[in-house]
């Protein structure tokens, strides 16, 4: 990732970070705290109290982040997109799948909407000139179908009923 994504390098929340971890929601919460920490003078007093306070703390960094309506909010929602996009790249990059990438999940379903798709395609296209080449020809999509599991327990069970055989 770019210049401004290395004083994260360092930070770690917990012993065991993965990249599952850093792209799911919950980062969100632990890049707040680390803008918090790069960025003291950008603490809204009444936003900050709101983080702490909540049960719901990723909830309130995606409303104040993804609304702009606060600085720090907003530098952690931007990098948690920039870093879900990276891992997209490096993922389609891997495997090649040119059928496309398929993002799921609650934060994605619930936000689409408001997310800021120029920082994930920025994250996305972080890579050396060959590799870009490779990627542009990947489609991304978003399944914002609510129930997407359900969906396709629901055709594997179908498929095993025609055909009891496939495992």
């Amino acid at each position: 990732m770019n210049s401004e994504d290395s004083p994260y390098a360092g930070f770690r929340p917990c012993e065991n970070i993965c990249v599952e971890l850093a792209i799911a929601g919950l980062s969100a919460y632990y890049l707040y705290d680390f803008m918090k920490q790069e960025h003291p003078e950008e603490v809204n007093e009444k936003v900050d109290r709101l983080f702490n306070e909540s049960d719901e703390k990723m909830r309130v960094v995606l409303e104040y982040g993804l609304s702009n309506s606060d600085k720090l909010c907003r530098r952690a929602t931007d990098m948690f997109q920039r870093m879900l996009g990276y891992e997209l790249g490096n993922c389609a990059a891997k495997m090649l799948c040119y059928g496309g990438i398929y993002i799921i999940g609650g934060l994605v379903q619930k936000n689409y909407e408001n997310l800021n798709y120029d920082r994930i395609f920025e994250g996305f296209f972080s890579k050396p000139p060959h590799i870009r080449r490779i990627l542009e020809n990947i489609p991304i999509y978003i399944v914002t179908h609510k129930y997407i599991e359900l969906a396709g327990a629901l055709y594997v069970a179908l498929q095993h009923m025609k055909n009891p055989h496939i495992s």
